[in-house]
């Protein structure tokens, strides 16, 4: 995983203007990089970088360009049931604006409590 400079030049040169993705911000420790935060642009991830980067919180970020919308909210998603214990992300990612997605991984621990015995989900974050 590529870690780039969170500066406007340096989402600039990574980042094409107006696609969809999936983003993490954080900091090099000992030349990995630590996700602290993660989000997405359904419209413009270029323009949404670069207000992160405006604010000065994080030194770093890695993105992943995305075809659609739906596929961002399916990485965003898979991360904070993953790794959101990890980062500041309190609050499940809401589905992009206009459409009826639904995360796959809540969905997935829904049908496994539906056929555990206790009913207790699996597959949980906070």
């Amino acid at each position: 995983m590529n870690s780039h400079s969170l500066t406007p030049e340096g989402v600039r040169e990574e980042v094409s203007d107006g696609t969809p993705g999936f983003y993490r911000l954080g900091v090099l420790v000992n030349g990995d990089f630590h996700t602290a935060y993660f989000g997405r642009s359904d419209t413009c991830l270029q323009r949404r970088l670069c207000q992160w980067a405006q604010l000065g919180w994080y030194p770093h970020f890695v993105a992943t360009v995305t075809e659609t919308v739906e596929e961002a909210y399916r990485l965003e998603c898979r991360d904070w049931h993953l790794h959101g214990d990890d980062t500041v992300n309190q609050r499940h990612p809401a589905a992009p604006d206009g459409t009826t997605h639904h995360c796959e991984y809540c969905d997935l621990n829904d049908r496994l409590a539906e056929l555990s015995n206790n009913g207790e989900k699996l597959y949980t974050h906070g």
